[in-house]
């Protein structure tokens, strides 16, 4: 399914440091829910992972997630993307999550260490919702 283009009536939201909440689906089929940080890559949307992490394991079981995020001054308006990881990709260094800390934060990343293995996940919404 080809992508469709998030209005721009929601880029406060993906622009902002509102968290989004991450759905994927665990290996007993339920869905496990959790708060990440995030950046806009063009029509995409890019986070890290720790590696050895449920959330990484449900992702490459089942690309399909889903992303809902909420405007941080406006409680009614918020948006939820649909759509498939398409890109894993390992790194060992602190470049990435240094660059979600800046958002965030305004700081580099304290957390962690040269060396971690992390990842770096590139989500492709197909279908949005929002208000």
């Amino acid at each position: 399914m080809p992508a469709i283009p998030v209005p721009a009536t929601f880029d406060d939201i993906l622009d902002s440091t509102a968290l989004a909440h991450l759905a994927t689906i665990g290996p007993d089929g339920h869905p496990q829910v959790n708060p990440i940080w995030f950046l806009r890559d063009g029509d995409q949307i890019v986070f890290g992972v720790k590696g050895d992490t449920q959330k990484l394991r449900n992702i490459r079981r089942h690309p399909h997630i889903a992303l809902s995020f909420g405007a941080l001054n406006n409680p009614g308006h918020y948006l939820e993307l649909r759509g498939e990881v398409i890109a894993i990709e390992e790194y060992r260094d602190l470049s990435f999550v240094n660059l979600l800390a800046e958002k965030y934060t305004g700081k580099p990343f304290t957390g962690g260490r040269e060396g971690e293995v992390r990842y770096r996940i590139t989500f492709q919404p197909r279908t949005w919702t929002g208000q």
